[in-house]
Order: C-alpha cells, then structure tokens, then sequence
C-alpha cells in the first residue's frame, strides 16, 4: 500500500506527541516528593493522581505508538481517521492538565504588594496543598520583583515547604538586596528566605521555628524507583551510598549558609540538633543574640 503524503504527516505527529509524553513523565519526576523539610504539606491525593497519570501516559504512549506503525493498514476513511486522531489528542490534553493545576494554582494567592513590601504568606493559599513554599511561587515571586523595582522589604508568614525552592528564594532575596521581616510564623524552609534579608526584624508575638529536615521512607522508595535508571543506580546499595554523600553534602551546604549570613557556628549547630517531630522555638534574645534576628 502507497503511503499518502497525509499519512506521513499523520506519523510525524505521532513521533512529536511521543517526545511531549516523555516530557511529560520528566515533568512528573520534577514534581515527586523528594526530602522536604517537617513542617511542608504534601497533597497525598495530588500525587496519587500524579502517579496515575504517569501510567496512564505510559500506556497512551503503546497505544500511539502502536498506531503509527499500523496506521496506513487501518480500513478508516480521512473523516474517521482525523476523529481518531482528535479524541487521542484530547486525551493527553485531559491528562496533562491536571498536573499543571495541581502544580501553579494557588501561587499568587499567597503574594501580594503593598507599598514597598511584598507579603508571602503561604497560609494565605486557599488549598492545603498550595500551603507551603514551593518552586510555582518562585517564578510569581521572581516576576513581581522584576516589574516593580520599588519593592524594599519582605514580610514573611509560612510554616515551611520545599527546601530548595526556598534556597532559590533566598539567593533572589541578596540578589535584589531586600530586608526581611516576620509577622506571625517562619518555620523550617522559611528561615532560609528570611536569612536572606540585608536586615531581619521579627514582630513581637511572632516566631522562628526550627527543626532537622526529613525524607520520609515512603517518598524516598519512589525517588529510588522512579530516577534509578536515569541516575545509574544498579540497586539499592548504590543508592544508599549516594544518598548517604547528598546527606552530608545537604548538611554542610546548610551550616556554611548559615555562617555566611552572619548566624553564630554555634547556634548554627544548635539547629540541625532540633528534633525532626516537632519545632524549636528558641527567645528572641537568644536569636538577636546569635545573628538571626539583626534589628530588635
């Protein structure tokens, strides 16, 4: 059977969604649980949907492929052909979107200018899932920053979320050279955006919470699973020995931060003794005196 110009047409469409389904899968891969600080919040729904769509993609991406290959073969009329290739596409549209949704809404409402201070206060999202620090606000945050260049002073209100979403934001905070103050809470991930601020204030009744960070074993089974082969781990005892040098990396990275703002090493070391299940609330004296708090 000749193969008509439209059928070549038709396959090299195939090929091209193929590539948008495995970009798709990296784009889940980003989005995993991996070690997250104690006090974040983690829609378990949401990445149970997640992980659906993963296989579901993975099967559309047989089905597909599978079609491309048989497509010239297949007794359709041009009409019923293009119906097919319509209700495909529709169905990775409909797969795609939900991870896009469960990964931006909310962002902005946790955001928000007034006169030379940028509020984030993740309590302020209207999902639990977008209750934390997260890398969606990261671009919110970089773009409010960019188009309004008045902006002075960070006011924090978080409890915590994603370790290196907030170390991210910390480095914009001393690029853009911004002064930092809390009003209610700043736990965990949070003080690492609040160490960022040229000068830190914290508001009377307010608090600066700190813990260790954690990886909990079920969300590090799925990191071992799902990157193994990308990362060349050839079993579990390979990826222990990794995960063992990331750990030490992680700490040390973390204590070195720390010293670099100013924070005194002993207080510093003080912090990674902080129990993982629950929050050290240290006085106010005692932070002003070890550097975290700079202007009383």
């Amino acid at each position: 059977m000749l193969i008509v110009v439209s059928d070549i047409i038709q396959v090299a469409v195939f090929s091209s969604e193929m590539l948008l389904l495995n970009s798709v899968k990296r784009f889940i891969l980003v989005l995993s649980p991996q070690r997250k600080d104690h006090g974040s919040l983690l829609d378990l729904h949401c990445w149970d949907m997640l992980k659906s769509m993963q296989q579901m993609l993975r099967d559309l991406f047989y089905l597909r492929a599978i079609l491309a290959i048989y497509w010239n073969s297949i007794q359709l009329d041009g009409g019923k052909r293009l119906i097919l290739l319509t209700i495909l596409k529709l169905s990775v549209l409909s797969l795609i979107a939900p991870a896009i949704l469960c990964s931006e809404l909310g962002a902005t409402e946790k955001l928000r200018v007034e006169g030379n201070t940028l509020y984030y206060s993740t309590s302020d999202a209207k999902e639990a899932i977008d209750q934390e620090i997260s890398w969606d606000d990261v671009e919110s945050f970089e773009a409010i920053l960019k188009k309004q260049s008045h902006i002075t002073l960070l006011q924090l209100n978080s409890r915590g979320g994603e370790i290196e979403a907030a170390m991210h934001l910390a480095d914009v905070i001393i690029d853009y050279e911004l002064d930092t103050h809390i009003d209610g809470e700043c736990s965990s991930a949070c003080v690492l955006i609040f160490l960022g601020g040229e000068t830190r204030s914290l508001a009377r009744g307010s608090w600066i919470g700190f813990h260790k960070s954690s990886w909990a074993s079920n969300h590090i089974k799925d990191y071992y699973t799902e990157r193994k082969e990308d990362e060349g781990w050839a079993d579990e005892y390979e990826f222990a020995e990794w995960l063992y040098a990331d750990t030490q990396k992680s700490i040390l990275r973390d204590l070195e931060y720390l010293i670099e703002r100013g924070v005194h090493p002993a207080f510093a070391i003080k912090t990674l003794g902080a129990d993982n299940d629950d929050m050290w609330y240290p006085r106010r004296k005692e932070m002003v005196a070890s550097g975290i708090i700079t202007e009383d």
